[in-house]
C-alpha cells in the first residue's frame, strides 16, 4: 500500500473528562486532525499542518489552549506555545503570552522568519508578531464556567487565608483538583497542553499549545512554551507531550524521547532495548506522550510511572498503530 501524502495526529492532553465532554473532545480531535492533514496535503508543508490542527483545537472551549483555558491569579489567560521542524531544526516558542486566541501563530511567524527569536514572553511576543506582519483577532478567552471557577475558588483562598490555614492543613476536598471533588468537578481543571505532530512527504513538524494551571502564578510558564520539554522532533521522529510542566521542562523530556526513539528506530537486532534516554525520570510523574516517525507509525504513550517500575516500561501502556 502506498504511503499517504500526509498524516496529522493530535492530542487534547492528559487528564481526566466526563463523559460527555469526552465525546465533544474526540470528535473535536478529528476535525483538527482532519482540518491539518487537509493543509498539510494541499501546501506539502507539515508545519503549516501542525498549526492548522492546533489553531482547530485552540478555538474550542473544551481545550486549555486559547479560548477557555484556565485563568491565572489575576483571571488572565496566558498562553504558551511551541513548534518545530524535525528537518530543520528551526523553533519557536512563546510563554505567558497575555489573552490571545492563537498563541501557536506566532510560533509560526517566529520558525518562518530568518533571524527571528528562538522565544519570545509576555505581551512583547504578540506586539513583535504584529509588528512582523501577523494578524490575530481580538476575542473575548475566559468563558462564563470559568469566570464561576475562578470566583468560587478565589473565595475560598481569601477564607482559608483569613483562618490562617497552612498547605499541610488543606484537606483533598479544599484544593483545586483534590482527589475529594467529584469527577465533573475536576473535568473543570484543564491542565493538559494540547498538541499536534504532521508527516508530510517524508518530513515531520510538532508543536503544542497551553493554558497552563488554573490560578498559576502571573508569568508562570510551563512546558508548552519550552520546545525540547513540550515538543521536539528531527528527520526520523516527532513528540508532542502533556502532563505535568514543571517535570517535562526538567527532564526535557520530548526531545529526550526523540533521542531514544531514533535510536529505537535505526537500531540493529543486538543493539539493546534503546531506552536508556528515559529510564531515569521521576517516580508518579504523569505524562502523555504523543510520537510518530518516518516509517508511518505512531502511539500514544501514557501513564503515572510508578515507583521502582521501569519508565520504559511504564511508558509502554499505550496504543500504536502502523500505517
Amino acid at each position: 500500500m502506498p504511503s499517504p501524502d500526509a498524516i496529522v495526529i493530535v492530542h487534547a492532553g492528559v487528564g481526566r473528562r466526563s463523559e460527555l465532554s469526552a465525546r465533544e473532545v474526540s470528535e473535536l480531535c478529528e476535525r483538527a486532525a482532519h482540518g491539518g492533514r487537509l493543509v498539510g496535503c494541499a501546501t506539502g508543508d507539515p508545519t503549516a499542518a501542525v498549526v492548522e490542527a492546533i489553531r482547530i483545537l485552540e478555538e474550542s472551549p473544551y481545550t486549555n489552549a486559547g479560548t477557555g483555558a484556565n485563568v491565572n491569579r489575576e483571571c488572565v489567560v496566558e498562553c504558551d506555545a511551541s513548534l518545530i521542524e524535525g528537518w530543520s531544526q528551526r523553533g519557536g516558542s512563546v510563554g505567558a503570552v497575555p489573552s490571545v486566541s492563537n498563541a501557536i501563530l506566532i510560533t509560526q511567524k517566529m520558525v518562518s522568519k530568518p533571524k527571528s527569536p528562538a522565544c519570545l514572553v509576555g505581551p512583547g511576543a504578540l506586539s513583535w508578531f504584529r509588528a512582523n506582519g501577523g494578524e490575530m483577532p481580538e476575542k473575548e478567552l475566559i468563558t462564563g464556567q470559568q469566570r464561576k471557577m475562578y470566583a468560587k475558588y478565589m473565595a475560598g483562598a481569601t477564607t482559608a487565608a483569613r483562618a490562617k490555614a497552612t498547605p499541610a492543613t488543606e484537606t483533598p476536598s479544599q484544593a483545586p483538583g483534590g482527589s475529594g471533588e467529584s469527577e465533573s468537578s475536576q473535568n473543570k481543571f484543564r491542565m493538559d497542553t494540547v498538541g499536534a505532530i504532521a508527516l508530510v512527504r517524508g518530513r515531520i513538524a510538532a508543536g503544542v499549545s497551553s493554558g497552563g494551571i488554573f490560578l498559576k502564578h502571573p508569568g508562570r510558564v510551563g512546558q508548552a512554551g519550552v520546545y525540547g520539554a513540550g515538543c521536539w522532533a528531527n528527520r526520523t521522529v516527532g513528540v508532542s507531550t502533556s502532563g505535568s510542566g514543571e517535570h517535562l521542562i526538567r527532564t526535557m523530556l520530548a526531545s529526550r524521547c526523540v533521542a531514544a526513539l531514533d535510536t529505537a528506530v535505526k537500531k540493529k537486532p543486538d543493539d539493546g532495548d534503546g531506552n536508556s534516554e528515559i529510564e531515569d525520570l521521576p517516580p508518579a510523574m504523569k505524562l502523555k506522550v504523543l510520537y510518530m516517525t518516518t516509517s508511518w507509525s505512531c502511539a500514544i504513550l501514557y501513564g503515572r510511572i510508578p515507583p521502582l517500575a521501569s519508565s520504559s516500561r511504564s511508558l509502554a501502556q499505550g496504543r500504536q498503530k502502523k500505517f
